[in-house]
């Protein structure tokens, strides 16, 4: 089964619509947070715990999105998100205050797990077979991995000039005008297929989710996908903190947290090799987080020579490029394509959840002897314990359901 459009323009369209989703939705919260510092009441702890609600609410939806994306023509759901993107971009532009905003981020929350990673990889999986999707895959987030990289300098230089609340405006518009055409687009796409679709996945019964739930096979996947939210999201919020604590020049900080982007880049490129698709993703998960582990070691030794630190940030940002491709796969190691959005859903529950508390978590283990000593070796343990998961699903070749 496939698309009835040209795949390649598919690839190119919903790459466009990932890059503009992530860049407005995701990395924009940072530099609107310090933007609005002198227009809105509220401390830095709420502002973040609007963000937590945001994820949570992430979460929450990432269920029913995924189970209702294994059936033919759910594509709806993506023009959908696309909508809700735009009103509550355009509703954030507006608040008075910091209540307004948990509202808002209702709306963010929703907007996420309708258009990001999650519904577009069930989509393509559902769509284009296992082999193809892979590729497609890959591609995508090699393009989405841009939005970081693009939409800090933009959103920076359109703030100094136009203020955050035109900035959010911008970026409404820019989900109304470029990411719902496409994702339109797509909907009907997916539509002409759809009688062929439903024949091909509908037919057989669907799983209970406490069937996915209970299997040990899931659990070892949730577990090491938890650690590894716990991981990302973790060192995403204290890395400048951390390199700071390390008495590196800010302006050098800088510099090396800007490497991140392009070596996770670098790392979903080599996952588009055909000796790295060749391997087991549980595999290609083992090696990457046995990486990260040497890196946060390596940490530990307290070294300020830049060159190091430059060198296990890049190496740190390989590995999570490569974890990134790999939690979008990993559900086809659990479950056949008609159960991908169903089991998908459920594993990303566990990292939105940890990837919410995981930077409060940290900065209450910086407290306890005031330095980032025993975070990082919190880290080594996260990772090592994220590994030995993989190892054990390594182990296992049916696939349960």
């Amino acid at each position: 089964m496939r698309f009835s459009i040209n795949s390649k323009l598919l690839l190119c369209l919903l790459s466009l619509a990932q890059l503009c989703s992530w860049g407005s939705l995701f990395y924009n919260f940072p530099q609107m947070t310090l933007a609005m510092g002198g227009y809105i009441d509220g401390s830095k702890a709420s502002f973040y715990a609007v963000f937590s609600v945001g994820l949570a609410v992430y979460a929450l939806c990432t269920y029913p999105v995924g189970k209702q994306m294994d059936k033919a023509g759910s594509a709806w759901i993506l023009p959908f998100g696309a909508i809700v993107s735009a009103v509550s971009l355009f509703s954030w532009a507006h608040i008075a205050n910091i209540s307004e905003l948990y509202l808002v981020f209702i709306g963010i929350g929703i907007a996420q797990a309708t258009t990001l990673y999650e519904p577009v990889f069930a989509l393509l999986i559902r769509n284009q077979g296992v082999l193809k999707a892979k590729k497609s895959i890959v591609f995508i987030t090699v393009i989405a991995g841009l939005s970081s990289t693009l939409f800090f300098p933009l959103l920076d230089s359109l703030i100094t000039e136009n203020g955050w609340r035109n900035t959010l405006k911008l970026l409404a518009l820019l989900n109304l005008f470029v990411t719902l055409p496409i994702y339109y687009y797509v909907y009907l796409a997916d539509k002409k297929v759809s009688m062929l679709a439903k024949n091909s996945v509908e037919k057989n019964d669907t799983i209970k989710s406490g069937v996915i739930l209970s299997h040990p096979l899931f659990a070892a996947y949730a577990v090491s996908f938890m650690m590894l939210g716990f991981i990302f999201s973790g060192m995403s919020a204290h890395i400048y903190p951390l390199l700071i604590e390390r008495e590196v020049n800010r302006g050098d900080v800088i510099l090396l947290i800007s490497l991140i982007g392009p070596a996770q880049i670098f790392g979903r490129l080599l996952m588009g090799m055909k000796a790295m698709r060749e391997l087991k993703t549980s595999t290609l998960a083992v090696i990457a987080l046995l990486h990260i582990s040497l890196v946060f070691s390596l940490f530990l030794i307290q070294s300020r020579d830049i060159l190091l630190i430059a060198l296990l940030i890049m190496v740190y940002g390989v590995s999570i490029g490569i974890m990134i491709i790999v939690k979008g796969l990993a559900a086809l190691d659990l479950s056949s394509i008609k159960y991908y959005g169903h089991t998908s859903s459920l594993l990303t529950i566990p990292i939105l959840i940890a990837q919410a508390l995981s930077p409060w978590l940290i900065s209450l283990l910086w407290e306890v002897q005031g330095s980032y000593y025993i975070p990082v070796i919190a880290l080594v343990f996260a990772s090592m314990i994220s590994a030995t998961g993989f190892i054990y699903v390594t182990a296992k070749v049916k696939k349960p359901f």
